[in-house]
């Protein structure tokens, strides 16, 4: 959401971020006084901004097969870059 009352076009992630640049605290003060954000502040969080999927039995079944296949490329790619590093050394 990009919104013309924000210096520079700042662009922010939702309606729930923007209380966050109203409430005083300024980019440029953040390198000094930076708020310390635990875990679970940050979950709670992401929580609220970050929209939740609702699951069923197909589509768990479909992601989880996506994710197995994602994850045999990534393995085949990095074992076919450690091939030729040790052909090579």
């Amino acid at each position: 959401m990009k919104c013309e009352n924000f210096p520079d076009g700042i662009t922010t992630c939702s309606r729930a971020c923007c209380h966050i640049y109203f409430s005083g605290i300024k980019r440029l003060d953040w390198e000094k006084k930076a708020p310390a954000l635990t875990l679970s502040q940050l979950r709670i969080l992401l929580r609220i901004v970050l929209p939740m999927r609702v699951l069923d039995i197909d589509l768990t079944i479909e992601l989880v097969g996506w994710i197995q296949a994602r994850n045999h490329r990534a393995y085949l790619s990095h074992r076919r870059k450690k091939v030729v590093a040790n052909n090579l050394g």
